[in-house]
């Protein structure tokens, strides 16, 4: 080694402390530099630590008597065969007619069917997009094979096609069959057999997106009714053939005054699967829909439409449906329900049955069995949210009665059976209860046995007492949302933490430790998520000195009994130092569309030397996003947000990752955004908007870049990038323009980073799955200035660092189950500096000191839900 890189080295290691990582992208501005410096030259993998959740299944057979079990050791996945004979999967079908039963070839929008009863076999409506220009719309049979499918009929859709919903159904009850299609803005009817145009009827203009529910009914003489239910543009109405013409019988929309049902959203309307039937016994058919707020009441109503005329037959504030079941055998069914004071619908809450208007039977504290159907039947499809749950029922006991299953969430979970006896009186069958911190639930139901789930965190043992049913386990899964996306800070002692949000909302915080074998020594533990807009991808941790003592707190959300979302920030010794309520906000995960806290970052938006809170929260669907900055000091709202102001349309506010910088060189931070499809700078301390640009689409062309990431190189330039396209912004004033761009479908898989690889004192950016590989690219001109051969489009985000010690920076990214470490040096041909395989997908990664040592480690957070450690391999 030469006596000048020894002195860089040393020079490196002296005036260079290892970096703390507070934040996904290191830090707010998200350009992935650290200062932190390593001794990397040889990679080697030093430690594992296994942070997946476990789930087990369970085999529940009714044996009077108590027993006591725990899992075995030795158990695999459930099987393919097994999920089919508990129905958690689809039916295998004799496509062909040949009585070999397969899983059918997929297709856009396939419905499967004896639809041609002269042609062997089973016959498949699809799509050749269900998302686009151009779709045809076809059916086939599989007569000749699978392979050589014959195309019975095919209609060309001019224009855009979405979402289409489709269901078969003998409409007009002329023998044959039809398949209706809802569409944005009506219904068409084709005959089955021909693709011939039978009925169309055209009813919305606004309000047209048709996403959400649509299902045929067909009540006791024969009347076919068609049910369209919206829940991303609310709307519910019902059509039927009558004198030979498709009507619409009557319509009802929610937020009527928004243009397109999406854009100013302040009603939820959710439906489940099946919710059409006679459910009060007078003969004619109601449809069941859950509604928030339509009359500005801030409550839930559980709301019967009359199918033929859409008047209320029933509206219950304050309670929402789950689904239904005759339990009591009387040929009406029961409804399911749970009992909500406000918008948040929490995982535990007051359950009940319902007949009709009338409370049978509640439990508190505790919430329903619920699953997801594998299937629907021909006469009805959804899309909505969460459409295809419903809770998990079936027959048990000699007698074979109906049966539901609940489980109360005291100290320890306790699952029960729930029946209605002789006497028409609530009765429990039989009884499971769960070791702490072990969540069971009922998954399945088949032949007089039932298959229960438990799911736990890594360090949780697992066991189970039962009363009345017999249990075996039979299969174990991991559980994994995302990799791990680990912070390491400091605390006051100077030790390292590592903080990590795991699965089943658990934040915890270890030392690293000398033992390979158990490298992670816990520190504390608390309930809490990270960040998320849509469940499972979460989004990670941020940190930042929220009380003002030198030392970083993290904030994660936790959902408080009520279900609603409580921000807080938790100090590096376990104890919270601060938290925000948010009453009308779930605080569990969302999923896409769902109401939730999704976004949250710290910074210095209206005191310089003090750091306030940003959170954005998701009332409704997409659009409907709300952002408040918070004063830590005051706890007071400082600004509130619900309406991005374009010049020809509105947008919600936040709800997308955002970048934290002081823009102006006011002292004060500013706020980055790319979400939805828009550009925008926002003052930090006001929320008023300083500059806007539309990408939706991009100026000068057709092509939308929806959701981008925002990364901020400095106040004049920053980035946008997203799979399809990658923007650089020149920033002036209260102007912003674009500084160059790749062209369509020319972006960037993984966050990029900035740095100077090769020593020139000008700034890179390192965009590490484009098109061509890995990226590294001139700052002001887009420019290309190498390339590494990618091996598939799995990347991790991209980080920038002296990973070698060498006083120069590199980039550092994954590929696959590779680790690379990649810059232009003058005496290496190859931009790979080193490489290492890993034993799964490197999805996230951080580099710090973890241990102590003052020199930087890389962590990766992986694909299989464990976290890997690389070091300098010392021996070679």
């Amino acid at each position: 080694m030469t006596t000048i890189k020894m002195t860089t080295i040393l020079i490196s290691l002296m005036f260079s402390a290892p970096a703390e990582w507070k934040s996904p992208s290191h830090n707010r501005s998200r350009n992935s530099r650290t200062s932190a410096v390593g001794q990397i030259n040889n990679p080697k993998l030093s430690w594992t630590a296994d942070l997946r959740g476990r789930e087990y299944f369970w085999r529940g057979s009714l044996v009077e008597g108590e027993f006591d079990l725990s899992p075995t050791d030795d158990l695999t996945s459930l099987s393919a065969e097994s999920q089919r004979f508990w129905g958690l999967v689809p039916s295998k079908l004799d496509v062909t007619g040949n009585g070999l039963l397969i899983d059918p070839p997929t297709a856009p929008g396939a419905r499967w069917g004896k639809f041609l009863p002269d042609v062997s076999g089973l016959q498949r409506i699809s799509w050749t997009t269900t998302w686009g220009k151009d779709a045809h719309f076809r059916l086939h049979s599989f007569e000749n094979g699978i392979e050589n499918p014959t195309e019975i009929w095919d209609i060309h859709f001019q224009g855009d096609v979405y979402s289409p919903l489709v269901v078969v159904i003998d409409l007009d009850q002329d023998g044959d069959l039809e398949a209706v299609l809802s569409t944005w803005h009506g219904v068409v009817a084709y005959d089955l057999m021909t693709g011939r145009e039978k009925y169309r009827c055209s009813y919305r203009q606004e309000h047209g997106r048709q996403y959400g529910f649509f299902g045929a009914y067909t009540n006791s003489s024969g009347q076919v009714y068609l049910v369209p239910i919206g829940d991303f543009a609310g709307h519910v109405g019902v059509l039927t053939v009558r004198n030979g013409q498709l009507i619409n019988l009557w319509y009802h929309t929610f937020d009527p005054q928004s243009t397109q049902g999406i854009d100013r959203r302040f009603t939820i309307n959710t439906v489940g699967p099946n919710p059409i039937g006679d459910f009060n016994g007078d003969g004619s058919a109601e449809i069941l829909i859950n509604v928030f707020n339509e009359n500005d009441d801030n409550r839930w109503h559980m709301i019967a439409y009359d199918i033929e005329t859409g008047q209320h037959k029933l509206d219950l504030p304050d309670v929402y449906l789950h689904g239904h079941l005759d339990i009591d055998q009387d040929s009406i069914p029961e409804l399911l329900t749970q009992r909500c004071s406000n918008r948040c619908l929490a995982t535990n809450g007051e359950i009940g049955l319902y007949r009709w208007d009338q409370l049978i039977w509640c439990q508190k504290n505790a919430r329903w069995s619920i699953g997801s159907l594998p299937e629907l039947p021909l006469e009805r499809i959804t899309g909505a949210l969460r459409g295809m749950e419903t809770p998990i029922t079936g027959r048990l006991g000699i007698e074979g009665k109906p049966t539901v299953f609940f489980t109360a969430a005291n100290l320890n979970e306790s699952l029960y059976a729930l029946q209605i006896d002789a006497e028409n009186e609530p009765d429990i069958l039989w009884r499971v209860e769960a070791s702490p911190q072990v969540r069971v639930s009922v998954v399945a139901v088949a032949k007089d046995k039932v298959l229960i789930r438990t799911q736990s965190a890594h360090h949780k043992p697992v066991g189970l007492k039962a009363d009345g049913l017999q249990l075996h386990t039979v299969a174990k899964h991991y559980i994994v949302l995302s990799a791990p996306q680990p912070l390491v800070l400091v605390d006051q002692y100077g030790h390292r933490q590592l903080v990590i949000a795991e699965p089943l909302d658990f934040i915890s915080a270890y030392q690293v430790t000398a033992d390979l074998d158990q490298p992670l020594k816990l520190s504390w533990r608390t309930s809490g998520r990270a960040m998320t807009t849509q469940m499972p991808q979460m989004k990670g941790l941020v940190s930042g000195d929220i009380d003002q003592d030198g030392i970083d707190e993290i904030l994660y959300v936790r959902e408080m009994p009520d279900g609603h979302s409580r921000l807080l920030a938790v100090g590096l010794d376990g104890v919270d130092r601060w938290h925000h309520d948010f009453a009308d906000f779930n605080g569990r995960a969302p999923i896409w569309n769902e109401c939730g806290t999704t976004i949250w970052s710290v910074g210095h938006f209206i005191d310089p030397n003090r750091l306030d809170v940003m959170v954005s929260n998701r009332r409704s669907i997409m659009h409907s996003d709300e952002t408040v900055v918070i004063n830590t000091h005051t706890g007071i709202i400082a600004w509130h947000k619900d309406i991005l102001k374009m010049p020809n349309h509105t947008r919600g506010y936040g709800g997308g990752r955002c970048a934290i910088f002081d823009m102006d060189g006011d002292e004060l931070d500013d706020i980055v955004l790319g979400y939805p499809a828009e550009y925008s700078v926002i003052d930090g301390a006001t929320g008023d908007q300083i500059t806007t640009l539309n990408l939706g689409p991009v100026e000068g062309m057709t092509h939308w870049v929806m959701s981008g990431t925002p990364m901020v190189v400095n106040s004049e330039i920053t980035l946008l990038t997203h799979p399809s396209m990658i923007l650089a912004f020149q920033n002036r004033s209260d102007q912003t323009s674009i500084l160059w761009r790749t062209e369509p479908d020319d972006g960037v898989n993984g966050f990029p980073s900035i740095g100077d690889v090769d020593g020139d004192g000008q700034i890179e950016i390192g965009l590490p799955g484009c098109s061509d590989g890995f990226r590294c690219v001139d700052l002001r001109t887009g420019e290309i200035k190498w390339t590494v051969t990618n091996s598939g489009h799995q990347v991790s985000n991209c980080v920038t660092a002296d990973i070698n010690g060498d006083g120069i920076e590199e980039f550092i990214y994954g590929n696959g189950t590779q680790l690379r470490a990649v810059a232009k040096r003058p005496d290496q041909e190859s931009p790979i500096i080193w490489q290492i395989d890993l034993p799964s997908t490197v999805d996230h990664l951080v580099v710090a000191d973890v241990d102590g040592d003052a020199v930087s480690e890389i962590l990766v957070g992986a694909g299989d839900g464990k976290l890997y450690c690389i070091k300098q391999d010392a021996s070679r």
